[in-house]
């Protein structure tokens, strides 16, 4: 049975993710990563007899993942591999083209993190039966609807980090599968979700 990794599990689409996951009998485990353990993936965790293990990730730190991919390494055992990676974990934050405050941060963590998170877990995908490594992504980084959204979103930093985002997620699938691969880059819509979310803050 298939072994997942999700990054930013404790709410919104990581956590539902982590639920239907948990939930399908052709999945043995999910590693539901977080910061910190949320009451709502705990109670998953509790209630999904062994088959969701949380894993503490910071995907920023590098102390952090190369924690993460050792805790990991370790529940697979000896020789087996991560079946699949999902990159989940991001942030969305109200700024300005005039001002674009927010774009350090946000590039750190939605496009800088998912390489380090991608690259650090590499040799696991490598070892796993499916290999498939996917990324959250969303229209809002378009480059093809960017003047439609410029008017009625006002996250410039975010659409900037999830286009470049989804370069990365070609980039990094090539180098698992080589030239003839395309990374995959699942777009959640340009509509909000129920997470820690207030239409403008972070997510």
């Amino acid at each position: 049975m298939a072994s997942y990794l999700i990054t930013g599990s404790s709410r919104g689409i990581g956590l539902e993710a982590t639920k239907l996951l948990a939930s399908s009998s052709n999945v043995g485990i999910v590693f539901a990563t977080a910061r910190s353990l949320s009451q709502a993936l705990q109670d998953v965790v509790a209630s999904s007899g062994g088959r969701v293990y949380f894993v503490s990730l910071e995907v920023t730190k590098d102390d952090s993942i190369a924690a993460a991919v050792r805790e990991v390494t370790e529940k697979l055992g000896a020789g087996n591999g991560l079946d699949v990676l999902i990159n989940n974990a991001g942030i969305q934050i109200q700024d300005s083209v005039s001002a674009m405050h927010a774009l350090t941060e946000s590039f750190e963590v939605n496009v800088a993190a998912v390489q380090k998170v991608s690259s650090a877990f590499l040799p696991l995908l490598s070892l796993g039966t499916q290999k498939k490594l996917v990324t959250i992504s969303t229209d809002l980084g378009s480059m093809t609807n960017a003047e439609i959204y410029a008017a009625n979103a006002p996250f410039p930093s975010y659409k900037i980090t999830k286009a470049a985002v989804n370069t990365v997620s070609i980039y990094s699938t090539v180098s698992i599968y080589g030239t003839e691969a395309f990374g995959k880059a699942i777009s959640e819509g340009s509509g909000f979700i129920h997470g820690n979310c207030d239409r403008c803050t972070k997510v």
